[in-house]
């Protein structure tokens, strides 16, 4: 009797974790969702729901989609970490979001803030005006140091 009550209990929370997760992949995959909605199914559901809202919040522009997407940093799930890391440095308008993650407590935060900002690209340049005229180009925060100090003295 033990074993059918058992059963019984783990079919019914089987059947009810499925539900939750067809109905957070179908909020994400149908095209009437807004910003707002995949803000919240980034945040939470499947893995698959979370991955979908991001891309999709990806694709749109505005302050929701970025505060949707800058809200997933802190999860530390390596696959959401992993796809934020090639979605984000796109965002080069985001820069100073993510030097505020660099100062975060989160660790996740820190190290996806360390990897985009990394891959956001660099450039060399020889002579100060050249460098000054990129990084206008570039927009700021722009790091400059020396390509070559014996010692790494009196930088």
């Amino acid at each position: 009797m033990l074993d059918l009550l058992s059963n019984f209990r783990d079919h019914v929370y089987w059947e009810k974790a499925t539900d939750a997760i067809d109905a957070s992949t179908a909020l994400v995959l149908s095209s009437e969702t807004n910003a707002g909605e995949l803000c919240e199914a980034a945040k939470k559901g499947s893995l698959y729901a979370r991955q979908q809202a991001l891309r999709r919040l990806n694709q749109l522009s505005g302050d929701e989609a970025k505060e949707g997407m800058l809200s997933c940093t802190a999860d530390s799930s390596k696959a959401i970490q992993k796809l934020l890391a090639e979605l984000l440095p796109a965002h080069t308008d985001w820069a100073p979001e993510y030097i505020g993650l660099l100062k975060s407590k989160k660790a996740p935060q820190r190290i996806l803030a360390a990897q985009v900002l990394g891959k956001m690209g660099a450039v060399g340049t020889a002579a100060l005006q050249e460098a000054l005229e990129t990084a206008e180009e570039l927009g700021y925060p722009v790091l400059l140091r020396p390509s070559y100090v014996i010692g790494g003295q009196n930088m």
